[in-house]
């Protein structure tokens, strides 16, 4: 389950509660694509997307999860870092680049276009571990680092246009 709360401004409430949806996988990560869209991964291999939504009363929701990436070895995500972008709104949410560190011990760059896999490369292989834990230095943009079991690798990452 996928919930949503919101920072409260009063003291006597830090959180409030916004909104929830069922995933259908055992959800690793979650992270904010944009303002009103959410990227989870799963120990199944799948990225999904859910939306954040206003009723007619202007309470937010979350949309019913759409599954946007699934491994083909079905390998657990630990870890996805979202590439930024110069690209804002509704094209920042139908088109844009996730960096995956999987159970496989494979990190992959994964070019995603209107809930669609655009295309989808293996940067890193770790050889006989998981990849855990990655992060792209938020000053470059293409500095990659990701942790395994035993091992940290930094690589330099570029993208053809």
């Amino acid at each position: 389950m996928l919930n949503i709360w919101k920072i409260a401004a009063s003291e006597d409430q830090i959180l409030s509660f916004v909104s929830s949806v069922v995933v259908p996988e055992p959800a690793t990560r979650s992270k904010f694509l944009t303002s009103k869209r959410i990227l989870v991964s799963t120990t199944h291999g799948t990225i999904w997307s859910v939306q954040i939504l206003k009723d007619s009363q202007g309470n937010k929701y979350l949309d019913k999860p759409i599954a946007v990436f699934r491994n083909t070895d079905l390998s657990t995500i630990w870890d996805f870092a979202i590439v930024e972008s110069s690209l804002t709104g509704k094209q920042a949410e139908s088109h844009y680049d996730v960096i995956l560190a999987s159970d496989s011990g494979e990190v992959r760059h994964v070019a995603i276009e209107f809930l669609q896999v655009k295309s989808e490369t293996v940067l890193i292989k770790f050889v006989g571990q998981s990849a855990l834990r990655l992060s792209i230095d938020q000053s470059d943009q293409t500095i990659l680092t990701v942790g395994g079991n035993h091992t940290v690798k930094v690589a330099k990452l570029s993208y053809d246009e």
